[in-house]
């Protein structure tokens, strides 16, 4: 059973996101770990995973496509802003600053089953979790290169969609 059923008209729009994403969160946002995935380095099985796991997603999401579509769109609005805001806190240097935009990363690409940008914000936040900045701009660097595969992924999602 899906965790938000699509066709629920107790709850709005905004609610049934709301209520995937909350879900979603406390449910899986650890689970890489948990899995005992953490941060497997460049190899070539995870240089060559897909930036996200769209079917999950769908299912999670009740297959509802004006739900899917909703919520990429909000991630594709919101992205921009949460990176700038890490890259903000890189510049100056703020660890605590970088711990949160990087803990706020990780859990809106959970929702997507994005493994790759969820471990490498995860390595950043526990990196800056320990006060010590050393190594978190290669980081940043690799998380950049991720959540672009995971922008082209959603894009192309989106765009099939409206087909």
């Amino acid at each position: 059973m899906p965790i938000v059923k699509g066709n629920r008209p107790d709850l709005t729009e905004q609610s049934r996101i709301a209520t995937f994403c909350a879900l979603r969160y406390r449910s899986a946002s650890r689970r890489p770990f948990e899995k005992g995935l953490g941060m497997q380095g460049n190899s070539e099985s995870t240089v060559n995973a897909a930036p996200m796991d769209a079917e999950e997603m769908r299912r999670q999401l009740g297959n509802d496509d004006a739900l899917v579509a909703e919520v990429i769109e909000l991630f594709l609005e919101d992205c921009p802003v949460r990176m700038a805001a890490l890259a903000t806190a890189i510049d100056v240097r703020d660890a605590a600053m970088v711990r949160r935009a990087a803990h706020a990363i990780k859990g809106s690409a959970s929702n997507f089953f994005a493994s790759r940008v969820v471990e490498t914000a995860a390595a950043l936040e526990m990196l800056a979790d320990g006060g010590d900045l050393t190594g978190v701009d290669e980081l940043a660097g690799r998380l950049d290169t991720e959540m672009g595969r995971l922008v082209t992924a959603m894009t192309e999602l989106r765009s099939a969609q409206r087909r």
